[in-house]
């Protein structure tokens, strides 16, 4: 946009608005003129700097959201540095810069180590949510000769085997399997039948029976998100020690299996009774095992054959 300017000579010119606010010389009589200087035009806000705030906050813990807020952000300082006269929002720019920084560390430790954050409990609270029951006394009782008392009302027993004829009582179960959790721990057992006519190999002893039927129970399968039918997982034996319940003999073992991400460690009993076996196992991630240990053994105490 061109100024107008009119010398007291008479003479009248334009000027290239990239003058104002500067003297410039009368071309006819050599006389200095200052041009007028020009309109500041509003400042904008950086679209850039924006786009860095919102993906750092709106994505907080989607780990791309904060990479995309710092990447945003870096733009948006340089355009800003380049025209300091039309864009502005640098604070916008460096709070989505920092923000993507940290909402980064505390995303990556929530893939990494959720443990850390706490977050493990809110993942485990949503996987087992609708399927725990947690209702009636601390004993769980079977129709395949054995009951669990639980060693507090903090484990819900896996929904998947309730009975469902609405006459019989809802602690019953009509499964070979008992599973109980232990969300806020991230704890797990299982307690079930082996008969004799379920054993693959009668020559087989009752501890490889045990190990064998644990690496395919459906708890180790759930929490490795394994499909039905998939292959036995190892399972290495820590410890073994024999003791008496009732009257039996029983095989007590510490195992340690990894069934997905994290190692886990169980104590598990191993029970004669007739021609049956009963197995009994409880455990939890191995960093937490030695922590939990008393309250496992506890669990697995409270399995108890009926006479």
């Amino acid at each position: 946009m061109a100024i107008a300017l009119t010398c007291t000579c008479g003479a009248f010119l334009e000027v290239d608005d990239r003058f104002a606010g500067q003297m410039i010389q009368c071309p006819d009589c050599g006389r200095p003129l200052q041009a007028a200087p020009g309109e500041k035009l509003p400042l904008r806000t950086s679209g850039w700097a924006i786009a860095s705030l919102f993906a750092s906050v709106a994505g907080a813990l989607t780990l791309i959201g904060p990479l995309l807020g710092i990447a945003a952000g870096g733009l948006a300082l340089r355009s800003i540095r380049k025209h300091p006269d039309r864009l502005a929002g640098r604070s916008y720019a460096l709070a989505g810069i920092v923000l993507g920084f940290l909402f980064s560390i505390v995303s990556g430790l929530a893939v990494l180590a959720p443990d850390i954050l706490g977050i493990d409990f809110l993942l485990h609270g949503a996987e087992w949510a609708g399927k725990l029951d947690y209702s009636g006394s601390l004993e769980v009782k079977t129709d395949r000769g054995f009951f669990i008392t639980k060693p507090t009302a903090d484990w819900g027993l896996y929904r998947g085997q309730l009975e469902t004829d609405p006459e019989k009582p809802m602690a019953v179960l009509n499964s070979d399997q008992v599973i109980l959790v232990n969300v806020a721990e991230d704890a797990h057992a299982i307690g079930y039948l082996m008969v004799k006519t379920q054993l693959v190999e009668e020559q087989d002893s009752d501890r490889k029976t045990a190990l064998d039927t644990f690496a395919r129970s459906e708890l180790l399968r759930m929490l490795g998100r394994r499909r039905r039918g998939a292959g036995e997982l190892p399972v290495e034996v820590v410890s073994s020690r024999m003791t008496a319940d009732d009257g039996r003999e029983v095989q007590e073992l510490v195992v340690d299996v990894q069934p997905g991400r994290q190692p886990r460690s169980f104590v598990m009993r191993v029970i004669r009774g007739g021609d049956d076996i009963f197995i009994i196992a409880a455990g939890t991630r191995k960093n937490r095992f030695a922590a939990l240990e008393k309250e496992l053994r506890k669990l697995i105490e409270g399995f108890k054959i009926k006479r």
